[in-house]
């Protein structure tokens, strides 16, 4: 049976059965994914923009033709992941942006449009490989073009187009990654099998067989991509970073242009109105903060850690992992030589949303509290990350522990909490009742005793009992922060400006910030600070120290010296504090972690 044109339902039909061919192939894409890198992840990204789709045409789905390709174009954009997914994305925004407004076309219109998308796709892309991907992209809606024009028949059409494209195919295992490990172009094989399931829909008509397979949908457990990469010297850029940007004109050539002296592996899908933008890189603040000088309003931001994810892999590494929040303050240096997995939280100026020591580094936070006028805030972690952490971990560690700001100061104990009763008895989530310095040492002695191989049990009690020997002590300078985060009564907070009165603070045993003292100078309370931890630690053994400040280096400065001096200790760690601290006691703030041997 002949078919003489595409309409919108027919177009739909043939997007899910394509789907279903790609998802069930998806482990077979992730295993032979070798370009650019060996991610191992092709598969799931790919699957997930297509989960996307289908998802949007179970809602969506109009009988015109030019209808259809706007709601795939838009949920492929908005549902894509990795390089592939986003090629995708861009391939359908393509051809959607090329067809006309009729509500069905014949075979010579859609060749029409889907020769034009080709140059979309390249655009997309900083770097345009040929032996990948693209190549059969080109060189199928090459030959559907040509042959358009010698037949009214899509079957006809199709049969053509993909054996085009299986030759194509064919040649992409000479690509020197590829040709090592005696495979095809993980991405351009994507593209094959989506190709292969439209043409058994159009050739057999098993709409049936479709519309069943659109009301149940598979589970994409990919919320996340691994970048299992061969070795840590391959990986020049640490994290791999997306972006869902809506602006009025963020000039994506531009854009593109900019971003390459940032990162490598670049791909942008979209137009100048909503746009999705791929870069590895180092430096994902400098990204979003680009993106941001364009214009452009940040709606969705995803950042992952490749190194991380490389170590993770391997066996040589504990079957314990450790995870915390952004809170806990911990030095790159620190989470790096033990494995530490941090989830960050969300830093808000005004409408305004970052991930903490990701997409906004510590100079560019507190240049922003300086300089701005909105009202800075946090807020916990998305159970999305969480959830993702997790389930990644749990590929590869026994347990996990993960360990968080205090349950009465910030709502992310109780959301780890949540989500780690789906895992079973394989997650641990422990309340330190404390935050920043103190959490982060309590962190550090988890990490370290995984390292020696205690067993779960041990390190859970411990770090349990370890609670009731750490203590801070904060000196704050600033009463303007405390007033705007409701830490203090408005009143009251007002009349300590007029009084010049600097209070200091710690955290009580359960877990809650509390006002122990106060002084009308910054040197008297930077004193009795000084005083209140020899006071506290005349009894106690063996003490640890962690310093924190927030842009008060010279006082931060004098608690090191400090305890150098009178306990005789050879280095004091100072760190600068967390936005979830620094945001609500305020520039100024410097404090006294200490942990002690019980």
């Amino acid at each position: 049976m002949k078919i003489k044109y595409l309409d919108g339902h027919r177009l739909a039909r043939a997007i899910i059965a394509g789907s279903k061919r790609i998802f069930e192939k998806t482990n077979h894409l992730n295993e032979i994914n070798f370009f650019p890198v060996p991610d191992s992840d092709t598969g799931s990204n790919i699957s997930s923009t297509f989960h996307a789709i289908v998802s949007a045409l179970q809602s969506k789905n109009s009988h015109s033709v030019k209808k259809t390709c706007h709601t795939i174009a838009n949920a492929a954009l908005l549902g894509a992941h990795g390089n592939s997914g986003i090629i995708f994305a861009q391939f359908f925004y393509g051809i959607y942006n090329e067809m006309d407004n009729s509500w069905k076309i014949p075979t010579q219109e859609f060749g029409k449009a889907t020769n034009k998308s080709v140059k979309y796709v390249y655009e997309a892309l900083s770097d345009p490989q040929e032996g990948t991907i693209l190549s059969v992209i080109r060189d199928w809606s090459d030959a559907i073009h040509d042959y358009s024009y010698n037949t009214d028949d899509f079957v006809e059409l199709w049969e053509h187009g993909i054996q085009v494209a299986k030759d194509s195919l064919e040649n992409t295992r000479n690509k020197i990654e590829n040709k090592t490990h005696n495979v095809v172009d993980a991405g351009a094989q994507g593209f094959v099998y989506f190709l292969e399931g439209i043409h058994k829909f159009i050739s057999q008509g098993a709409i049936a067989e479709v519309q069943s397979h659109a009301e149940n949908l598979p589970e994409i457990n990919n919320e996340f991509d691994e970048h299992s990469v061969e070795s840590l010297k391959e990986i020049k850029y640490r994290y791999c970073t997306e972006f869902l940007v809506k602006g009025s004109e963020l000039h994506n050539g531009k854009i593109k242009n900019t971003l390459q002296k940032y990162g490598s592996s670049i791909v942008l899908a979209g137009s100048d109105e909503l746009a999705r933008y791929h870069v590895h890189t180092n430096q994902p603040h400098n990204i979003l903060n680009e993106l941001k000088e364009f214009g452009g309003k940040i709606t969705e931001q995803k950042v992952d850690d490749i190194k991380q994810e490389y170590i993770d892999n391997q066996k040589e590494h504990t079957n314990i992992a450790i995870v915390t929040d952004s809170a806990s303050n911990l030095p790159q240096k620190i989470i790096d030589r033990f494995n530490i997995h941090v989830i960050p939280f969300n830093i808000n100026f005004g409408e305004e949303t970052y991930l903490d020591g990701l997409t906004i580094s510590q100079s560019q936070f507190y240049n922003k509290m300086n300089s701005e006028k909105k009202l800075v805030s946090t807020s916990q972690p998305s159970p999305s990350f969480y959830k993702e952490t997790y389930t990644s971990l749990l590929d590869n560690y026994d347990k996990i522990i993960s360990i968080h700001i205090s349950d009465l100061i910030s709502g992310a104990y109780q959301a780890a909490r949540s989500l780690a009763k789906q895992y079973e008895d394989k997650i641990e989530v422990i309340d330190t009742k404390t935050l920043t310095v103190t959490q982060g040492m309590l962190v550090i002695k988890a990490a370290q005793m995984a390292e020696e191989g205690a067993n779960f049990s041990r390190i859970v009690q411990k770090i349990k009992s370890q609670r009731k020997a750490t203590k801070l002590f904060v000196s704050i300078s600033d009463f303007n922060h405390l007033m705007k985060s409701g830490r203090v009564k408005k009143a009251k907070g007002f009349l300590g400006k007029l009084l010049n009165v600097n209070p200091i603070l710690t955290i009580d045993s359960k877990g809650e910030i509390i006002k122990i003292d106060q002084a009308y100078t910054k040197n008297s309370a930077t004193e009795k600070v000084i005083q209140k931890v020899k006071d506290f630690l005349s009894d106690k053994n063996n003490p640890k120290f962690f310093i924190v400040h927030a842009q008060d280096k010279e006082t931060a400065q004098k608690y090191a010296n400090f305890v150098q001096e009178y306990f005789n200790v050879n280095n004091v760690e100072i760190v600068p504090a967390a936005p979830v601290l620094a945001a609500h006691a305020g520039i100024g703030t410097a404090g006294i972690g200490i942990m002690w041997e019980e």
